[in-house]
């Protein structure tokens, strides 16, 4: 619900503060000019503020921003604004390409109980991934505290800022850190940062946590690497 502060505003109703988070946590850009929600909610990403999801990265398409950026703050990437509201007691959402082909659907019903613990409470539902079939529960879970973490995705994925050392033994670079957490580590790199694309350029598993994760990289190599950091595959830039 709207504190006393965002009422004095003008925001009244919770609905105002709604939004949808997509995460990308693959190796590969995505397009999302074609992109469009067709249930739950409308939203058109040929209007969106982002045309490519990189790997990594995070998204947010919000009921209204004003109200949003109020509450959550600014510099969030989001997208843009959807019209409609999603229904309280549940209903379809679904995202679309140009040809209706659906990439994304689910169900979701206020009678289940992992979505009951997000209904009118304040807590977000996110995608654990810990099933393949977004219509089971056990594939969401609530966040840990009210209001979510939109574009953060801190509650996945909890470590402190990686600082790597890097070294050059004539035509190779080693670059290497310690890392808190186990966990799939990849070594992202980009040749501009104004881009927002960051390409996947090695994986390292790391098995046991505050040990040292190498990465090696040829010095002669054609990939652009101008820029580059080390972050768990599914984590944002």
């Amino acid at each position: 619900d709207p504190s006393f502060e965002e009422m004095a505003y003008g925001y009244l109703d919770a609905d105002e503060f709604e939004f949808i988070e997509i995460h990308n946590p693959g190796t590969t850009t995505y397009a999302l000019d074609d992109l469009r929600f067709v249930d739950g909610v409308d939203f058109d990403f040929t209007r969106s503020s982002m045309s490519r999801l990189s790997p990594g990265a995070s998204l947010l398409v919000v009921k209204n921003r004003v109200a949003f950026e109020m509450r959550y703050g600014k510099g969030l990437p989001i997208a843009g604004e959807f019209t409609g509201n999603f229904s309280n007691s549940g209903e379809r959402v679904a995202l679309a390409d140009r040809e209706n082909q659906v990439l994304i659907e689910f169900s979701y019903d206020d009678g289940d109980s992992v979505f009951k613990n997000g209904d009118g409470s304040g807590y977000t539902l996110i995608a654990a991934g810990d099933a393949d079939n977004p219509n089971e529960e056990t594939y969401w879970k609530t966040s840990d505290d009210i209001g979510g973490s939109p574009g953060q995705h801190s509650e996945l994925h909890s470590y402190e800022r990686l600082v790597p050392d890097i070294t050059l033994e004539r035509d190779r670079i080693l670059i290497e850190c310690s890392v808190p957490v186990t966990g799939l580590f990849g070594l992202f790199v980009t040749e501009d940062l104004q881009l927002e694309e960051w390409h996947l350029s090695q994986s390292r598993n790391q098995e046991a946590s505050n040990e040292r994760l190498e990465f090696e990289v040829k010095a002669s190599m054609e990939f652009p690497m101008r820029f580059f950091q080390i972050r768990m595959i599914n984590a944002s830039p």
